[in-house]
Parts: structure tokens; C-alpha cells; sequence
């Protein structure tokens, strides 16, 4: 499996967000929280709107974007957040006790003052379970390293 295959996209009629990891990004580390940062891509079409960065994501942030999202598929009136610890990426989901969720999208190109896009898309239940696929290849390819407290 290729960098090129790991990713998570949520998409909806042509738009989507994208967060694609390509590598660790300090591999010579004595401290475990500095070997868990990758290397990753963001691609995002909304409307007219496209771009893509580069960002500074760690592993952890896989783990709890997967916790969020696996627990909406038990509760289809639930509602979930992420955000990525940098402040590159932020996800809110909300559900309509049908099975139908909307997340709102919120992506910097800097985590602290950079441009920054919002746009919402919406899911069916159904994709749950390839979204968490997806999460879990990632998480494969790029497990936490060592021990590290989030």
C-alpha cells in the first residue's frame, strides 16, 4: 500500500475535504511526541472553491477523528467534533436521527493566522464504515509511535 492510497475524504456532489498523510515528519527524535508528526496533505473543493496545503498533522489526530466518527454510526442523532491539535482542520458533525449527518468544515492554511475556508457536506450512515476504513489503513501505515499522552 502507497501513501497515494491512505487517505480520508468525506465528499458530497463534487466537494470534498481530503487529508491525505505522506510521512513522519522528524524521524530522529529522543521524545516520542515530536516522532508521531506527519507530513500531510490537504485537498478541499467546495463549490468554485479548491485548494491544497500542506500540514503538520500527528498520529493521535487520526486516532480521535476515527473515535468521533465511529461513534456516529450508533447514534444517528449525534453530534461529533474534531480538531487536529495544530488548528489546521476542524470537523463538526451533526446528526439527524435518520441516518442523514451534515459536518461543517473549517480549513487554514496556518494554524494561527493563515486564510481559512468553511463549507459543509453532507453523508449517509452508510459511508460510516468506509470512512472508518479509511482511518484505519492510515492508522496502519502511520501507527503513534512509542507511548504519548493527548
Amino acid at each position: 500500500m502507497t501513501t497515494e492510497e491512505n487517505y480520508i475524504e468525506i465528499s458530497d456532489s463534487g466537494d470534498f475535504i481530503r487529508i491525505q498523510p505522506k510521512a513522519y515528519s522528524i524521524h530522529e527524535s529522543e521524545h516520542n511526541w515530536d516522532k508521531n508528526w506527519l507530513r500531510t496533505n490537504i485537498l478541499v473543493q467546495a463549490g468554485v472553491f479548491s485548494g491544497d496545503y500542506v500540514a503538520e498533522v500527528m498520529t493521535i489526530d487520526f486516532k480521535n477523528l476515527r473515535r468521533q466518527i465511529a461513534i456516529l454510526y450508533n447514534n444517528p442523532n449525534g453530534n461529533a467534533k474534531f480538531a487536529d491539535i495544530e488548528g489546521y482542520i476542524q470537523l463538526e458533525f451533526e446528526g439527524d436521527g435518520l441516518g442523514h449527518f451534515e459536518v461543517g468544515i473549517a480549513v487554514k492554511d496556518q494554524p494561527t493566522q493563515g486564510a481559512q475556508l468553511t463549507f459543509k457536506l453532507n453523508f449517509d450512515q452508510t459511508q460510516i464504515p468506509s470512512y472508518l476504513s479509511q482511518l484505519d489503513k492510515i492508522m496502519q501505515m502511520f501507527p503513534v509511535v512509542g507511548e504519548i499522552r493527548n
